[in-house]
């Protein structure tokens, strides 16, 4: 069997300035980056570093900033170039002066990178229809996974009654007599879910095949 060594082992074995990680070079590496950054100063006992800016009232001054010029040499030599220049982080005055440049810069980006993402989603949404999508199944089960993941994420704040009114948006006048149907289904308090609703809409296009063949 062969044996592993935890993060926080591997630490005590090497001095700080030799350990080796995957360097930070962009949003999706932030939290694995910062929790092996943490885990070695931990270790070394340098994490108060990042946690203050000052050395406390009982601590050698001249030490304190030793360890801390220790501890913000690690921080930047663990990011790439590209992010050492993106962030500014070499003109850092203290090790948590360069820990919350990246913290910021990282997690604003992340930020960004999600609201993108949700949007891009939305405007998918929206331009989904039967006709675009190779079968009813296909499209019934995109606009589903869509859906699922606006509807988990609190800041867009999207309701069923919005993704059902989309739904019979994207399918359009080319299915009149299912929809006609299926929104009085919905008035009446029938169906209620989007899942109830494009199951619906399958089993009608079914019937329609099986009625054709």
């Amino acid at each position: 069997m062969v044996a592993t060594i935890s993060t926080e082992e591997l630490a005590i074995l090497m001095p700080l300035h030799t350990v080796k990680f995957g360097l930070l070079e962009d949003a999706e590496d932030w939290h694995e980056w910062d929790d092996n950054v943490k885990a070695h100063l931990i270790v070394h006992q340098l994490k108060s570093h990042i946690e203050t800016s000052h050395p406390p009232p009982s601590t050698d001054g001249p030490a304190w900033r030793r360890d801390d010029a220790k501890a913000q040499r690690f921080i930047i030599d663990a990011c790439s170039v590209d992010v050492q220049t993106e962030t500014n982080i070499r003109t850092s005055s203290t090790a948590k002066d360069a820990y919350d440049k990246l913290k910021t810069f990282f997690i604003d980006h992340a930020e960004k990178m999600r609201a993108d993402y949700l949007n891009d989603l939305f405007l998918e949404l929206l331009g989904l229809t039967p006709k675009s999508s190779r079968s009813p199944q296909c499209f019934m089960r995109r606009f589903r996974s869509v859906h699922a993941q606006l509807a988990k994420d609190k800041d867009m704040a999207f309701s069923e009654r919005q993704a059902i009114q989309l739904f019979f948006k994207a399918v359009g006048g080319s299915h009149d007599d299912w929809a006609m149907s299926a929104m009085s289904a919905v008035d009446e308090g029938l169906m209620s879910t989007i899942d109830e609703l494009t199951e619906s809409f399958l089993y009608s296009e079914c019937q329609t095949e099986e009625r054709a063949a």
